[in-house]
């Protein structure tokens, strides 16, 4: 997870935003709700958003907005 991190932090044309690993498992338990291995965070998919809130802001919504943007342009489904 953390090669795919580091191949999407060079995708996205933003150097000053921090790509971080995070697996959510869907459709399987998680021990003790929350493991960490090897620095990655494995998490219930349901407690995903929860995660996400709790997090310091860091950028605007605009900014969000753009990033957002430029993955849905530069990433493409798995086939």
């Amino acid at each position: 997870m953390s090669f795919e991190a580091d191949q999407a932090a060079q995708v996205l044309p933003d150097p000053g935003v921090a790509v971080v690993p995070i697996v959510a498992v869907h459709g399987a338990q998680v021990p003790w709700g929350k493991v960490v291995a090897d620095g990655v965070p494995v998490l219930p998919a349901r407690r995903l958003p929860r995660l996400l809130r709790g997090l310091p802001a860091v950028l605007g919504p605009e900014r969000v907005a753009w990033l957002a943007d430029q993955a849905r342009v530069r990433f493409h489904p798995a086939a």
